[in-house]
């Protein structure tokens, strides 16, 4: 889980620092839970403790592209950091600003699970949760982003059917379940932006505001001519037009024009939809032997 967001100058404009320090400023506001999400609003397993505020605190990471590339993790929450010790990391002229503050949920709480991921192709992040792909201490952010990124291999251009044909092998047709698979991916040769906005709609939490788990999964896409700001929660960074962003969509962005173009993964819905009913009836089938093993003991203990 995670709050996350991506600032993109488009054509030959740059991203002034005092920009950037903004973008910071507001991923700090929304890890620390400015806007009041409960754990209960994303879940109902009670080892989470389900009336207080999630803070996204466990680990934050940064990427810059200038005329250098800067990378970093840290291992402690964004919002103990300040602004001032963060500037010092910025980069003039920069051409695209990304940041990442961890909520964990699933894989070790190590830096090698912080995000966004800088990879050989591309550098991404991932929001939500994918049952069945993580692998011992690797989380499933990780193992998606590395199978995404080995895609984009030799790529010389986007296909949108192929890449999602990929998503579905790699993933869907893999998953146990999921609340969510939203990605910001940033990719290096293409100089494009992808984002994909895909969660479980059905899945609202008996505790949850519904209202408050859906805009939870549901990522904000301003753009004021000069600057595209992508961002899990909507904030002040750029005044621009705030696009519509809607489920089961991804977004393709060319840097270099601000051209956003928009397809519906239907496929790759419906993969996922039957992920997540192959593992309620296992479930089901579960809780049948359970209550199964019981009756037969009692009768044991009758006899």
């Amino acid at each position: 889980m995670c709050r996350t967001n991506m600032l993109i100058a488009i054509g030959e404009n740059i991203l002034e620092k005092s920009l950037v320090v903004d973008q910071i400023r507001h991923l700090q506001q929304m890890a620390v839970g400015a806007r009041g999400v409960r754990y209960g609003d994303l879940t109902s397993d009670e080892d989470y403790p389900l009336d207080e505020i999630v803070r996204h605190g466990d680990s934050f990471g940064g990427y810059i592209k200038s005329s250098i590339e800067y990378y970093n993790l840290f291992g402690r929450p964004i919002y103990e950091s300040s602004r001032r010790e963060l500037e010092r990391e910025l980069l003039d002229d920069a051409q695209v600003s990304f940041w990442f503050a961890r909520f964990r949920t699933q894989g070790s709480l190590d830096l090698s699970n912080s995000q966004p991921f800088n990879l050989k192709n591309i550098v991404g992040s991932h929001n939500g949760t994918v049952y069945g792909l993580s692998d011992g201490g690797k989380s499933d952010s990780r193992c998606i982003l590395e199978s995404i990124d080995l895609y984009f291999d030799d790529k010389k251009s986007f296909d949108v059917d192929d890449f999602e044909d990929t998503l579905i092998e790699q993933i869907a047709d893999k998953a146990e379940g999921y609340s969510g698979l939203l990605l910001n991916i940033y990719v290096k040769s293409l100089d494009k932006v992808l984002v994909l906005c895909e969660y479980n709609e059905a899945g609202v939490p008996s505790t949850a505001r519904e209202h408050v788990y859906h805009s939870y999964y549901t990522p904000v896409i301003s753009v004021d001519g000069e600057h595209i700001y992508i961002s899990s929660e909507s904030g002040d960074v750029i005044d621009g037009d705030v696009r519509c962003v809607e489920n089961h969509t991804l977004y393709v962005i060319d840097r270099k024009t601000g051209e956003i173009t928009e397809y519906k993964l239907e496929q790759l819905e419906e993969s996922l939809k039957d992920a997540v009913r192959s593992a309620q009836e296992e479930d089901s089938l579960e809780e049948i032997s359970e209550c199964s093993e019981v009756e037969e003991d009692s009768l044991a203990e009758a006899a």
